[in-house]
This record gives structure tokens, sequence and C-alpha cells, in this order.
């Protein structure tokens, strides 16, 4: 089921200019990484938008391949992926390929947990975004756990766990910040095409 989600004050603003600016070069089709973003413009614009993790599965820089070997990974699978759940399966080939052990949480893919970020909630209402995140921590099987969300990845280093986006790992890249990481990333992706 739908539910409302309030986007905050210019989110109109800043969407009608995103729109704009890709009509305007002639852009039809949108591929991202985020899954917050692709749900977004799924549902928020006309354009044929698709999650870039299916293309990142069949690109691998060879020297990512195997970079993992040995380690032990909780997947979490972040909230939106449920409109992309396709997704869900080409960060687990990717992490496969990377030759990480997976270890799922209890809730996963179309059943995945909040990790108190959805819909701004940790910074709305703290205390109710730290229990729904404590709900989700609990599951936690390993040492450290992979995600492909900068959200879900704050959000489980600012509660002191050792969490890494799916890029990092790809891309074997560390940074104070994932967006730098992904910057990064997706400059190497161009690069490795």
């Amino acid at each position: 089921p739908s539910m409302h989600i309030e986007h905050g004050k210019g989110f109109a603003e800043r969407l009608a200019t995103i729109k704009e600016t890709l009509t305007a070069n002639g852009v039809k089709n949108i591929y991202t990484i985020c899954p917050n973003c692709y749900v977004t413009l799924l549902e928020h614009t006309d354009f044929n938008v698709k999650s870039a993790w299916s293309f990142l599965d069949g690109h691998l820089p060879k020297e990512s391949q195997d970079s993992l070997k040995g380690r032990v990974l909780s997947i979490h699978d972040p909230c939106p992926i449920v409109k992309d759940i396709e997704a869900a399966h080409h960060v687990r080939n990717i992490l496969q390929q990377l030759g990480a052990e997976i270890v799922e949480f209890d809730k996963n893919r179309e059943n995945t947990m909040c990790c108190g970020k959805k819909n701004m909630i940790m910074a709305l209402n703290p205390e109710k975004g730290k229990k729904i995140f404590h709900v989700r921590a609990k599951q936690l099987k390993t040492d450290e756990v992979a995600t492909y969300c900068a959200a879900c990845v704050d959000s489980f280093r600012d509660h002191d766990f050792t969490a890494h986006h799916v890029l990092e790992l790809v891309f074997q890249m560390n940074a104070t910040t994932s967006w730098i990481n992904r910057y990064k990333a997706v400059g190497a992706l161009k690069r490795e095409v």
C-alpha cells in the first residue's frame, strides 16, 4: 500500500529544475544507483528510470573480483528496494563476485526493515528513528554490514557499526563520507566502460 510522503520545502521546485534540465538536454533514460532517487524519479517523472546495479553487475573492474575473499558481510536492503527488487539480486551477485560471504538479515529484500532514516524519521523524530534502528540492528549477525543506500550506511555508522556502501567495496575506497565515494566511483565506472 502506498503512503503519503511529505517531501519537504522546495521539493517541487527542485524536481521541476531537474525535469527541465534533463528535458533540455534530451535525456530520456535515467540510470541511478541510489534506491531513493530511483523511487522518487520513477514516481514523479516521465523518464525511463532504471537501476544501474544491473549494469554494474556486468561491468565490475577486474581488480575488484575476489577482493573481499574471506570477508563475511551482512547485507542490509534499503526500504525503497521493494520498488526495485531486481536491484537486490544484482547487489548480491556483485558481492559474490567480490568474493564476500553474504549473511542475510532475518527481514530482507521485499520484507526488509527500515534503518530509522526513511522519510527523515531520524531527523524529525530522533527517538522513534533510534528505536526503529535498534530493532534492525538486533538482526545483524556479523561484524560488518554492507548496503546500497548512503542514508543506511550513515545510520549504521552513526551507531558505531562497521558499515560499507557496496560502491566502496567495488571500487575499494574508504572516505569519511559516502557522497565522496559515490562521486569517485561514478568516475571510475565511466573510465572502466
